[in-house]
């Protein structure tokens, strides 16, 4: 992971930890010393309609899609009474 700048998302995923803890670890090492930040400033449009769009649909799929887990068919179920 030296070899080149890794966001701390993608550090976290690689790792498999939550991405709170990466930011936590990663704070005591640049506190010490031992790891550099470079902020990556976006040049130019940084937003993308077309994603939104899309990010935008499926959300909108995924609240119009009734839950198929036994715990959120319990927590409905609670709320109806």
């Amino acid at each position: 992971m030296c070899q080149r700048p890794v966001t701390v998302a993608d550090l976290a995923s690689a790792l498999g930890l939550a991405l709170g803890i990466v930011r936590v670890l990663l704070g005591d090492l640049v506190h010490d010393g031992l790891v550099d930040v470079r902020v990556h400033a976006p040049q130019g449009r940084v937003t993308d309609q077309r994603l939104l769009a899309r990010v935008l649909a499926g959300i909108r799929a995924l609240l119009a899609t009734p839950s198929r887990t036994t715990c959120g068919s319990r927590a409905h179920a609670h709320m109806a009474r």
